[in-house]
């Protein structure tokens, strides 16, 4: 019998979230009708974990049904609705995607060009032993660029100030992060840091911050007026607190990632309920929204645009 010996830094945060995981009731074996599936959402809800949920299903036509199940804030006795404003986190990966495909339409940018090409600091670690990486390896996670893994939930700010241009911090998070671990093109591995680079260049080839490009591009021409990526005095009568019960994974993030004073607001019932938190990777997991406004950026694209 052969023994595979885990690193420590995959096996703990493995161990910790099945040690954490809730019991979550069966999800149906098939929906008929909308009664049916509210009645499995609610059983979610009174779980207690998550406390709210917004529910917004679309077609090509746009939405087909709404609603929003317990609580958005209950410190705040805010109820879950369709105009809840959540953190998109990596939702925002298909706003990246889709701007740099934006870009390429244009003739912006090539997608089977080398990512160098364009952004001279890409020369991540053992990238000259193997064949350029490009920017549609990039957009599928076929880079073989490595990811960061939980590194990622310390790259936070909890001020809207603070926002730093997606050009520099790609550059500052490659110099100390980037590797490739593989022939690019030759396998999928899923990697935020590669969308970091992705929204550096849009940055770089449009000429405007990441966040702006978004907000003009897609999130103005579709009237997604509850979608930023810092709380607008409109979002913030709709804001959903971000709760984490106060279990082993808490006391680990608190531990390595976050300040807990800093990050969080209150504790009621074991749970803790956290302050604005930004993240620091715009192009990757920065988008904050409702989901009215995500089923508006969802039926464009099932209109192909």
């Amino acid at each position: 019998m052969r023994i595979v010996r885990l690193p420590v830094g995959v096996l703990l945060p493995a161990v910790l979230i099945l040690a954490c995981a809730p019991s979550k009731p069966r999800p149906p074996d098939e929906v008929m009708s909308p009664e049916q599936l509210e009645q499995y959402v609610q059983s979610l809800i009174d779980g207690g974990d998550p406390p709210g949920i917004s529910l917004l299903i679309v077609d090509d036509s746009g939405p087909v049904y709404q609603r929003g199940f317990g609580w958005a804030d209950e410190p705040r006795k805010r109820k879950a609705t369709p105009d809840t404003v959540y953190q998109w986190w990596s939702i925002t990966k298909i706003l990246t995607a889709v701007s740099v495909l934006q870009l390429a339409e244009r003739g912006q940018l090539q997608l089977d060009a080398p990512v160098a090409q364009y952004l001279d600091f890409f020369e991540p670690e053992h990238s000259e032993e193997h064949e350029p990486a490009t920017v549609r390896q990039l957009l599928s996670h076929s880079a073989c660029l490595d990811d960061v893994g939980m590194k990622i939930i310390g790259w936070v700010h909890f001020r809207a100030e603070e926002n730093v241009p997606q050009l520099r911090f790609a550059e500052d998070k490659l110099r100390e992060h980037g590797k490739i671990v593989c022939e690019p093109g030759s396998e999928g591995r899923y990697t935020n840091l590669g969308y970091v680079v992705l929204a550096a260049l849009i940055e770089k080839q449009s000429g405007q911050r990441y966040e702006d490009y978004v907000r003009a591009h897609i999130f103005e021409p579709l009237g997604m007026k509850l979608s930023d990526f810092v709380y607008t005095v409109a979002m913030a009568k709709h804001e959903a607190a971000g709760s984490h019960p106060k279990n082993l994974m808490s006391w680990f993030v608190f531990k390595f990632f976050l300040p807990e004073q800093e990050a969080t607001r209150a504790l009621v019932d074991d749970r803790y309920g956290f302050r604005h938190l930004y993240s620091d990777e715009k192009g990757s997991t920065g988008a904050i929204g409702s989901a009215v406004d995500l089923g508006r950026f969802a039926t464009a694209l099932l209109r192909g645009g």
